[in-house]
C-alpha cells in the first residue's frame, strides 16, 4: 500500500471495509451501506464522515454522480445525439440513484418508476446510457432479500398518519413508570371534553414530534396527528397551558392549607419520577454521580427598553438548573431541580447528592464537580465523609504557585493516546502525566488536601483536581482523572436539552424582592473595613500584571505562559470589582437608604416549568432506549444471517468475534440522522373496538436491513402488550411493518 499518496482515512476505511466484508459479506456489506444512504437522506458526500462505512465502489460512483462529475465522456460511434440523449439533469439523476439503492431495477422498471413519481418521461435507452457513463450498469441488490409478499391494501390498514412511528414510545414510557405517575397530576374537570392522559400524551408526543414549546402544536397536522392519540381531535395550546396552570393552582391552595411542600402535587409528581426513572436505570446508576449548573435566561414578553434600533428585549431574569448524570450508566439523567438565578452550585452540593439518594435508594459513593463547586467549605464537607469528591481546582495564587513548583521528577506517566505514524503504523503516544501530592496547600488560609496535577506533554501547561473523602482516597490519580474526565456527559445532556426546547419559558409568576436586609450601622463598619482590603488588593493585582508583562519583555516567559498568567489576574481583578462594588452599594444603602440593583432579586416560580422539565425527561428517555432497541434487533438480525451463511453452527470463539464485529459496525452509524428517518417515516392506525385492539402498521422502510431490525421491534414490542389511553377507553398496542415491495 502507497502510504505516500493515499490519505489516512482512505486507508483506515479500506482496512475497515476489508474487515467486514471478510467477516459478514459484501452482500450485507452493502445492506450497511444502504441504512447509511437512507439515514443520510441520500447525501452520499457525507458518507464519507462515517467511521468504516464509505469508500465502496459504488459510493464512491455515487457521490462522484451527485457532485456532477462526469467520470469519462463517452467513447462511442453514434455520434452527436447519442452522447446528447446520455445526458441528464442532475436532480434526476439523483433520483435514479436513490431508486437504484437498496433494489436491483432495470432501465425499463426505472423508466416506469419515474414515470408513476410524477410523469417524467425517459426512454430506457437514455436511462441505460446514463447507468454505463455512471458506472452503476452492473450494480446488483443483495440476494439476502424476503420474498415479497402479498400485503393488504393501504385502505384495510386503517388511516394514515405521518407521526405513526412515535407510538412505539409508548411501551418504553410505560417501562419507565409513566403509566404510575402521571394520574398524580389529574385535575380533570368532570365535565371535560379532553381526558387526563390525552393532554399529557400530547405534550408527551408533541415534544417528540420536534416541538419544542406548547404553542409549536399548533404546527401539527391536525387530523393525522389525532389519529396517532386515537382521538377525534387534541387539546390546543390554551388548553394544555391552561391546564398546567390548574395544577399549579391546586399545589398552590395546598401550599396554603399547610401541607408540606414534599406531599403537595408538583413536588410530590416531580420526587416520583425520579424515582421511577432512576429505578428503570438499573442498579447502582446512583453511585457515582456527575453534578453541574446550567443557567436559563428568561426574557420578558414585553418590551423593557427601546433604542433608536427599535424595540427590543432584555434578559433581566433567570433560572439555574442543577442536573445530575449517573457515572456508572454514562450519559444517564438522574435528578434535576430549577432553582432562582442567584444560587450557586458550592450551596446545593450537599442537597442534590441527597436528592440523588433519595430517587436511587443507594447512597452515593463518589461525585465529580466542576471548578464552580470549588470552595474549602465544600472540600470540608466530605473531607473523611463516606461521600468521595473530586473537583477541578480553581484559579487561586497559592495553588498556582504550588502546582508551577512541583518539579518534572516527581510527575509519572498518565494517559496515552492511539496515533498513525507516517508508516501506517498505529502506536501509542503519551498525552499527560501525573503528580499526586497527598497534601498540597491550596489556598492562602493553609489548607491542605489531596491534589492530583496533570501536565499535558505537548505544551508543558498544568491543571489540578482536589480529591476528599474516604471512596476518593482510594483511588489512584490516573483513575481520578478517568472520572473526572466523563462530566462532559452532563455538558451533552444540557445541550440536548437546549435542542429539545428544556430552557424555554412555559409560563409562572415572576415577583421582585430583596436578596437580603436592609445593612446595620455596625455591619457598615464592616463593609468598609471589606471595601479598604478590596482596594488594596486590586492595586496589588495592577501591580502583579505590570511584573508579568516585565518578565514578558526581559525573555523571562514565552507568549503562551504570559497570556496564561494574565487571563488569572484579570479573572481575579473581575472578581475583586465586583466584590468591592457590592460593598460599596450595601455601604450606600445603609447610609442613604437607596436600594442597589445588585441587591434586587427576581423569584420566578418554576412549578410549571418543572412539570414541563419532567415530561421532556420521560419522553427523551422513552426515545433513547427505543432506539437502543432497534440498534440491538439490528445487530441481532445481522449476526443470525452471518450464521447461517457459515452454515448455522459456528464455535463459541467465532461467534463472540462476529458479535463484536457487527456491535461496532452497527454503532458507527450514523443514528442521529437515522432517528431522523426513522420517527418521519409514518404509517397506519386502525382501532378495533370489538377486540380493543389499536393495530399500528409502519410504512416499508427502503434499507431491507432497517426493515429486518423494525420486524424484530415490532415483535418484541407485542410480547409487552402495551396500553394506549384513548378518549373510548383504553387500546392494546399492536405493531407491524408493511411487507417490502418486489425488489
Amino acid at each position: 500500500m502507497d502510504w505516500v499518496n493515499m490519505r489516512f482515512s482512505a486507508a483506515w476505511a479500506a482496512k475497515r471495509q476489508e474487515r467486514l466484508e471478510a467477516v459478514l459479506g459484501k452482500e450485507k456489506y452493502r445492506d450497511l451501506e444502504a441504512v447509511v444512504l437512507w439515514g443520510l437522506g441520500a447525501r452520499v458526500q457525507d458518507v464519507q464522515a462515517v467511521r468504516g462505512l464509505g469508500r465502496s465502489s459504488l459510493y464512491e460512483h455515487i457521490a462522484k454522480v451527485l457532485d456532477g462529475q462526469v467520470l469519462s465522456e463517452l467513447a462511442t460511434d453514434g455520434g452527436d445525439d447519442e452522447v446528447a440523449e446520455a445526458s441528464i439533469e442532475p436532480a434526476l439523476a439523483t433520483r435514479i440513484v436513490e431508486l437504484l439503492v437498496g433494489q436491483c431495477l432495470s432501465a425499463g422498471e426505472i423508466r416506469d418508476r419515474l414515470g408513476e413519481q410524477d410523469g417524467t418521461r425517459l426512454s430506457d435507452r437514455e436511462v441505460a446510457f446514463y447507468l454505463s457513463d455512471a458506472g452503476l450498469e452492473g450494480y446488483e441488490g443483495s440476494r439476502y432479500r424476503d420474498q415479497a409478499l402479498p400485503g393488504a391494501k393501504e385502505a384495510e390498514l386503517g388511516t394514515f398518519t405521518r407521526y405513526a412511528v412515535h407510538l412505539l414510545s409508548i411501551p418504553a414510557l410505560n417501562a419507565l413508570g409513566y403509566e404510575r405517575v402521571m394520574p398524580l397530576l389529574d385535575v380533570t374537570k368532570p365535565r371535560g371534553y379532553y381526558s387526563h392522559f390525552l393532554r399529557i400524551n400530547t405534550i408527551l408526543l408533541g415534544l417528540s414530534a420536534g416541538k419544542r414549546r406548547l404553542y409549536h402544536n399548533g404546527e401539527l397536522v391536525e387530523d393525522e396527528f389525532a389519529t396517532m392519540l386515537g382521538s377525534d381531535r387534541y387539546p390546543k395550546r390554551s388548553d394544555l397551558h391552561a391546564y398546567l396552570d390548574r395544577i399549579v393552582e391546586r399545589d398552590q391552595a395546598e401550599a396554603k392549607a399547610g401541607v408540606p411542600q414534599a406531599e403537595r402535587v408538583v413536588a410530590r409528581f416531580t420526587q416520583e419520577s425520579q424515582e421511577a426513572l432512576a429505578k428503570a436505570a438499573g442498579l447502582g446508576a446512583g453511585k457515582e454521580v456527575y453534578l453541574d449548573t446550567h443557567t436559563i435566561a428568561l426574557h420578558t414578553e414585553k418590551a423593557v427598553a427601546q433604542t433608536k434600533h427599535g424595540i427590543w428585549n432584555r434578559v433581566v431574569k433567570a433560572l439555574v438548573k442543577m442536573r445530575s448524570i449517573s457515572a456508572t450508566h454514562p450519559g444517564r439523567a438522574l435528578t434535576f431541580s430549577l432553582e432562582q438565578g442567584d444560587v450557586s452550585l458550592v450551596s446545593h452540593v450537599e442537597g442534590a447528592i441527597k436528592g440523588v439518594e433519595c430517587a436511587t435508594g443507594e447512597q452515593v459513593e463518589m461525585v465529580g464537580v466542576d471548578r464552580g463547586a470549588f470552595s474549602q467549605e465544600v472540600l470540608e464537607a466530605f473531607d473523611g465523609s463516606d461521600t468521595g469528591l473530586a473537583v477541578w481546582a480553581g484559579e487561586t495564587t497559592v495553588l498556582r504557585r504550588e502546582v508551577a513548583a512541583i518539579p518534572k521528577s516527581t510527575f509519572v506517566d498518565g494517559e496515552y493516546e492511539s496515533i498513525r505514524r507516517s508508516d501506517g503504523k498505529k502506536v501509542r503516544r503519551l498525552k499527560t502525566r501525573l503528580a499526586d501530592i497527598p497534601g498540597m496547600v491550596i489556598n492562602s488560609r493553609g489548607y491542605r488536601c489531596r491534589t492530583v496535577v496533570v501536565e499535558d506533554v505537548r505544551n508543558g501547561h498544568r491543571a489540578a483536581l482536589h480529591a476528599v473523602g474516604q471512596p476518593a482516597q482510594r483511588q489512584s490519580a490516573q483513575e481520578l482523572l478517568s472520572f473526572l474526565r466523563g462530566k462532559q456527559w452532563v455538558e451533552e445532556d444540557f445541550k440536548q436539552g437546549r435542542a429539545w426546547g428544556s430552557d424555554a419559558f412555559c409560563g409562572g409568576k415572576i415577583t421582585q424582592g430583596l436578596r437580603r436586609e436592609k445593612p446595620v450601622e455596625k455591619e457598615i463598619e464592616g463593609l468598609m473595613l471589606k471595601a479598604r482590603k478590596l482596594k488594596r488588593r486590586w492595586k496589588e493585582n495592577i501591580a502583579e500584571e505590570g511584573i508579568v508583562v516585565a518578565r514578558w519583555q526581559a525573555g523571562e516567559l514565552r507568549k503562551r505562559h504570559l497570556n496564561d498568567l494574565l487571563k488569572g489576574i484579570r479573572r481575579r481583578r473581575k472578581q475583586i470589582e465586583a466584590d468591592w462594588k457590592e460593598a460599596e452599594g450595601l455601604i450606600c444603602w445603609g447610609r442613604t437608604g437607596i436600594v442597589p440593583k445588585s441587591q434586587i432579586r427576581w423569584v420566578v416560580d418554576t412549578r410549571k416549568m418543572t412539570l414541563l422539565a419532567q415530561f421532556l425527561d420521560f419522553i427523551r428517555q422513552a426515545r433513547r432506549d427505543t432506539l437502543t432497541q432497534l440498534r440491538q434487533c439490528m445487530e441481532q438480525a445481522l449476526v443470525e444471517e452471518t450464521v447461517a451463511d457459515r452454515g448455522g453452527i459456528v464455535e463459541k470463539q467465532e461467534l463472540q468475534f462476529i458479535q463484536g464485529e457487527v456491535q461496532k459496525a452497527v454503532k458507527s452509524l450514523p443514528w442521529g440522522q437515522l432517528s431522523v428517518r426513522l420517527f418521519d417515516q409514518g404509517g397506519w392506525i386502525r382501532k378495533d373496538a370489538e377486540t380493543r385492539v389499536m393495530h399500528v402498521t409502519l410504512k416499508s422502510f427502503g434499507p431491507r436491513l432497517v426493515q429486518k431490525a423494525c420486524e424484530r421491534l415490532c415483535d418484541h414490542l407485542n410480547s409487552l402488550a402495551a396500553v394506549m389511553h384513548c378518549e373510548d377507553g383504553d387500546y392494546t398496542l399492536h405493531y407491524a411493518c408493511q411487507p417490502r415491495p418486489p425488489s
